[in-house]
């Protein structure tokens, strides 16, 4: 599989520039109560996935010296794993005061819970926050206190106010949900000076105008749509979506006895290959009209014409095919306002003397 990776920002990014002994005065540490955000149930799922693949592991190491074989212990795994996530679950960390902190904890209530993890909000924070994080001399750090978990935030004063209105958008994100269609183009070289793109390069396009123009020069190029998977989506969760054919091959024939008879024939092996598209996806809501998108395609295609090869059979020869499948990946991040997109080029290795071109669209739609 080849990967492709590309990260790019539509829009404007802010920056403060303050001199050391100014940040000192500006900063200030915040509290955030961020329980209502986290999706707890699959943060558990994936800690006893990480604690199963540890046993695999130390059950694989160890099973060479032990009496019980490998293959055994397995099914003792999963029920190990969920009783040390099931103890671990009820320990919280008391780091803090809690009289101190009373007046900072919310009621405990079921949220939208977009996020996998504290590791992952706090990922989002620091990519899309305005202005932007500086490690060197900001922080953030996630405590427990009883039930909640709370967020330590040493930041300027702008990046708190963005941090407020961050979090109270994500208290409405049950209120839509976005579409993200991904369609994949082939095309000559040539064909990419028509659209503004170079070889293996992106094109930002923020709005629905800039995506119909780019349609159109696609439409008097008459490049050929291969194929164009959409996906609807609540904000926070990972989506996919898979669009496959199914091709059947002859792969490899062997001699076989079959009754009455005995009789000896050649019986055919016959394998199937997929060749489609996949498409990840998850979005995000991160400012007034600001979207960061994660997508991940994947574009597989038989090569043709298929190879094929003749071997012996029996005193007959016969033939079978040696198809070669050739996989195109894009994994990008991207920043959006409602209705914009991006325009991709990637090297086709099906065919090395076109190019495949992928465009992503971007909409949010409100569900009450």
């Amino acid at each position: 599989m080849i990967s492709f990776l590309l990260t790019f920002t539509l829009g404007t990014s802010m920056s403060v520039s303050v001199l050391p002994d100014q940040a000192a005065q500006e900063h200030k540490l915040e509290l955030y109560s961020i329980e209502e955000f986290i999706d707890t149930t699959f943060e558990q799922k994936r800690m006893i996935e990480q604690r199963m693949a540890i046993d695999l592991l130390n059950v694989a190491l160890a099973s060479n010296s032990e009496e019980m074989p490998f293959l055994e212990k397995l099914p003792l795994l999963g029920v190990t794993a969920l009783m040390e996530a099931d103890a671990k679950s009820d320990q919280r960390e008391m780091g803090l005061d809690s009289a101190a902190l009373s007046t900072f904890l919310l009621a405990s209530e079921d949220g939208p819970q977009p996020f996998q993890g504290e590791k992952d909000l706090l990922e989002y924070l620091t990519t899309y926050m305005q202005p932007g994080f500086d490690s060197s001399n900001q922080s953030l750090k996630i405590q427990r206190h009883a039930d909640d978990r709370l967020l330590l935030a040493y930041l300027l004063p702008e990046q708190h106010k963005w941090m407020t209105e961050f979090l109270e958008i994500q208290r409405q994100c049950g209120n839509w949900q976005a579409m993200v269609s991904a369609s994949v183009y082939v095309c000559a070289p040539e064909n990419l000076k028509e659209l503004g793109l170079e070889k293996s390069r992106a094109l930002a396009l923020g709005t629905a105008a800039e995506i119909e123009a780019v349609r159109e020069k696609m439409a008097r190029a008459k490049m050929e749509l291969l194929t164009s998977p959409k996906i609807l989506t609540f904000p926070g969760k990972q989506s996919e979506v898979v669009v496959m054919n199914q091709m059947s091959y002859l792969a490899d024939w062997r001699i076989v006895t079959v009754y009455p008879g005995p009789v000896e024939i050649a019986d055919p092996d016959i394998k199937i290959l997929e060749e489609g598209t996949k498409l990840k996806t998850r979005v995000l809501q991160v400012g007034s009209n600001a979207y960061g998108l994660s997508v991940s395609i994947e574009y597989s295609e038989v090569q043709k014409p298929i190879p094929t090869r003749t071997m012996t059979v029996g005193k007959e020869e016969r033939l079978i095919s040696l198809p070669r499948m050739k996989s195109n990946q894009l994994e990008t991040t991207l920043t959006l306002p409602s209705g914009g997109g991006g325009l991709f080029s990637l090297s086709n290795k099906a065919d090395p003397e076109k190019e495949l071109v992928v465009l992503i669209e971007f909409q949010p739609v409100k569900t009450n």
